[in-house]
């Protein structure tokens, strides 16, 4: 879901063609989703792996006590991000597995909005439950960061750019041909 925002949506963003369209199943791959008990493990190996299958349009960071109003500040900047909080304790207050959902706003009384596999694309959290439940797992998230340098494709940048330059000049005046 965050990609595909990226992708089709985010502008001006010079690098949304280096996102590539994926399925369910795909998706499912990339992020070593065991659809057993076990889910998927986040952590830094992960987001760098992904930052590659995307071709670096997208920069991760796995973050620990974030903050309600960073979520907020940084999805009004149009950048969503993903809390990882314990599904469990939010539905039932019984401690369980950790679970991910895109913080996709807030309501007028503050109660966290998430568009989350299990509860649906706009699931209200009410707000102590949710600050109870994201606790357990320190405040986590991952946080996207659109890559806004345009990037070379792989094929450009085997180029030998020096022979298009010419000879260069040194401070000394002489004249190299390597950089």
């Amino acid at each position: 879901m965050v990609a595909s925002y990226f992708k089709n949506y985010y502008s001006p963003f010079p690098n949304a063609d280096k996102i590539p369209s994926l399925t369910y199943d795909e998706a499912m791959r990339l992020c070593r989703c065991d659809t057993g008990n076990n889910g998927t493990r986040v952590n830094h190996s992960l987001m760098k792996e992904i930052e590659e299958a995307f071709g670096k349009a997208l920069r991760l960071r796995l973050n620990v006590q974030l903050d309600l109003e960073e979520l907020h500040d940084r999805r009004t900047d149009g950048l969503p991000t993903i809390v990882i909080y314990d599904g469990r304790y939010l539905r039932d207050n019984l401690k369980g597995p950790a679970h991910a959902g895109v913080y996709i706003g807030r309501t007028a009384k503050g109660d966290p909005i998430l568009n989350n596999p299990w509860f649906g694309e706009t699931f209200i959290a009410p707000i102590i439950d949710f600050k109870a439940a994201w606790e357990i797992r320190n405040k986590s998230g991952v946080l996207f960061d659109p890559n806004m340098q345009t990037l070379v494709s792989d094929d450009a940048a085997s180029h030998d750019i020096t022979e298009n330059l010419g000879g260069l000049q040194d401070a000394r005046g002489e004249t190299n041909q390597t950089l």
